[in-house]
């Protein structure tokens, strides 16, 4: 009987944790009801002729005359290149004129054989800037792009270290 018992076990076990994973779904995001049609955009970022990986791209309303204000953000992958969301959640934009705020730094970690003294020294560093900060202020950032028509909007930006 213990052997029959195991192997019920062995079958049960799975079905159990797929049955699990089956209900723990991300649950979908409702689209809010006053979200303006959305316009796909991506973003190209180059540093020193690279592409700048990681780098967070954010779209600021060049004018607030809009009740409403988008949270219009992005992250560059291998290629430099962030596909623009709305709320994090939905792809596009909404049509308009932005300013292109680029930022991206570089948090020093200690190295696994470090001394205790040496990994708290390292952790405790400042994060390290990577994108010259006039990218990411709005009062100083050159950059802007126009989002209208159909779509897609691809735009290729050059930036400068820190």
């Amino acid at each position: 009987m213990p052997g029959l018992l195991y192997h019920k076990r062995f079958i049960l076990l799975p079905l159990i944790v797929f049955t699990v994973f089956l209900g723990c779904e991300k649950p979908e995001k409702h689209r809010p009801a006053d979200l303006p049609e959305l316009i796909p955009c991506e973003i190209t970022v180059m540093m020193d002729g690279k592409p700048l990986t990681g780098g967070g791209v954010r779209l600021q309303p060049v004018s607030t005359s809009s009740s409403k204000s988008w949270s219009i953000v992005g992250t560059t992958n291998e290629s430099g290149v962030a596909k623009m969301q709305t709320y994090g959640d939905f792809i596009g934009v909404p049509e308009g004129e932005y300013i292109v705020l680029i930022a991206k730094s570089q948090v020093s970690v200690a190295p696994s054989d470090a001394s205790p003294e040496e990994r708290l020294r390292i952790e405790h560093l400042p994060a390290k800037v990577i994108v010259n900060p006039s990218f990411n202020d709005p009062a100083q950032t050159p950059l802007k792009i126009s989002v209208s028509g159909k779509g897609p909007v691809k735009e290729t930006f050059e930036v400068k270290g820190y």
